[in-house]
């Protein structure tokens, strides 16, 4: 895969071993780009490139091998920056997928957001984060949520109820107020029905 455009991302396998994103059986790759400025400059853009049974090789346009491009929001998302799989969060047997934009300011100024997308669905073309299954906001301005290097990946079921839960952290949150400013803060989501 080639890009043209700086701090290109690349995470492979956005499903299991066991079974693919779409249900075909072939493993899919999940590749970032958080100053791509589809929707807007630096919104960020996270693509889904299916698997195929003949495999990939030499230089592929992720434009045009893509099956589902998800866009940022906004300008100064940075949609991309972390991402990837997050096990079967609603239990149907199919892994999910979280994509992070830590720059969002849906809550408040940089508070940051992350989208969760349930796999297996048959999504196509441009998709903007705004129609997600669930969105994960930051709590005040420069929370930075879901600023990291990657997404846990399969965080486990830490209630053990069966779905897999969703971890994401915001390095720059101050609450509780009591704390010292910038203590940062992780977040725990109980997988289940969505």
């Amino acid at each position: 895969f080639s890009s043209r455009r700086r701090h290109t991302r690349l995470q492979g396998d956005w499903s299991s071993d066991v079974c693919s994103s779409d249900l075909d059986g072939y493993e899919d790759m999940m590749m970032g780009a958080y100053y791509y400025d589809g929707a807007a400059t630096d919104a960020g853009a996270v693509w889904i490139i299916p698997g195929a049974a003949s495999g990939w090789s030499g230089t592929v346009s992720v434009t045009s091998k893509a099956a589902v491009t998800y866009t940022g929001a906004a300008a100064s998302d940075y949609l991309g920056y972390s991402m990837g799989f997050v096990g079967d969060h609603d239990n149907d047997g199919v892994d999910d997928i979280r994509m992070d934009a830590y720059g969002n300011d849906g809550a408040a100024s940089t508070a940051g957001a992350s989208y969760l997308f349930l796999g297996g669905s048959s999504k196509s073309g441009s998709v903007s984060v705004t129609s997600a299954t669930a969105t994960i906001r930051g709590v005040q301005a420069a929370d930075y949520l879901g600023y990291s290097k990657t997404v846990q990946n399969t965080p486990g079921d830490f209630n053990g109820d069966g779905p897999s839960d969703v971890i994401v952290g915001a390095y720059m949150s101050g609450l509780p107020s009591a704390l010292t400013t910038y203590t940062g803060n992780i977040y725990l989501f109980k997988g289940g029905a969505m």
